[in-house]
């Protein structure tokens, strides 16, 4: 029988009940030999910039007993750090802890190319604007992605924790993701993966989005199905090795972002069309719904006259999404 997408009945399962708590200090993971990374000032690129990422002590990630899903444990990541472009803002006040903004390129890009559009925001806005290039496998093979997207997450997570010890420089606790197609289905995986360490998440344009549901049912009156990862999350945690915090989660800000030119169902695999659609303007709209219906902090923005690409308006309103729980920087003239 044939499945209509039109009316997905949306059933959320979790192993507790949603509330709010504080969220836990970063925590650093293991790691085994260190990848260079690149920091660079405003100014021209110095020569011998590379520096070997310190390696952390060992500690394992702490969970409170409930509103997670996934088994407790105490197993550490031996994850590489990515090799990332660092840029510093020049005026950062002294003493005061930066605000960490992850910029995540999509498929043949890399980051410090990625990263310059951004550069003038994160001046304007003291943001230590960080820039890993992943070298990115099959996005349109399902068991690819469910395979490629922990090993990234962890990466991910590698990375972030060394940031301190790297940089030298006092840190906010939880960074802030900019992803761009390929990079936006990592920055919202991270988020599912890590979301201790995330407050906000700018997603534009992915081709194919991670559910924050561990069942649907497709079709009305049918039993739900499982939903695994990448389509959703119910043997994510086993995937990832450690639980998921549904209470952090749900305090994570997205935007989720897409033209209204972006809607060739070509453009994207078939196997999520059950699940979110058949385009990727389709599918913002899905997850965007399904991720406030869990409980989420989702605003969708569809871009007229836009297709796949990043446009100023877009860069634009990502820069105020960032800053709108900041306090206003005033510059002297």
């Amino acid at each position: 029988m044939k499945r209509v997408i039109g009316i997905v009945v949306i059933v959320i399962v979790t192993a507790g009940v949603f509330s709010q708590q504080p969220r836990p200090q970063r925590l650093a993971a293991q790691a085994t030999a260190p990848a260079p990374v690149v920091v660079v000032n405003a100014t021209p690129e110095p020569t011998g910039a590379a520096y070997v990422m310190p390696a952390p002590s060992a500690a394992a990630r702490a969970q409170p007993a409930d509103d997670v899903l996934g088994a407790p444990t105490t197993a550490s990541s031996n994850a590489l750090p990515y090799s990332a472009y660092i840029h510093v803002p020049p005026k950062a006040p002294a003493g005061k802890p930066l605000q960490v903004v992850i910029a995540l390129h999509g498929m043949n890009g890399e980051g410090k190319g990625f990263a310059g559009s951004l550069i003038k925001a994160a001046d304007q806005h003291n943001w230590l604007l960080v820039a890993p290039t992943i070298a990115y496998g099959n996005w349109r093979d399902p068991s690819a992605v469910a395979l490629e997207d922990i090993e990234i997450a962890e990466r991910l997570n590698a990375t972030i924790q060394r940031l301190p010890g790297l940089t030298g420089l006092k840190l906010k606790d939880h960074v802030k993701i900019f992803g761009f197609s390929r990079g936006a289905q990592v920055a919202h995986r991270f988020a599912l993966s890590y979301p201790e360490d995330v407050s906000v998440v700018v997603a534009y344009s992915a081709g194919t989005y991670t559910l924050p549901l561990t069942s649907v049912r497709v079709v009305s009156g049918a039993r739900p199905e499982s939903l695994p990862f990448p389509y959703g999350i119910a043997d994510l945690p086993a995937r990832l090795g450690h639980p998921i915090n549904f209470a952090l989660f749900k305090q994570v800000r997205f935007l989720i972002g897409v033209g209204g030119n972006d809607n060739k169902p070509g453009d994207v695999p078939r196997q999520w069309d059950e699940y979110l659609g058949n385009t990727r303007l389709g599918r913002a709209e899905q997850f965007s719904q399904a991720l406030n219906k869990s409980g989420g902090n989702c605003t969708l923005k569809v871009f007229p006259g836009v297709g796949h690409e990043i446009t100023n308006d877009m860069l634009t309103q990502a820069e105020q999404f960032f800053a709108a729980d900041e306090p206003l920087v005033v510059t002297g003239s």
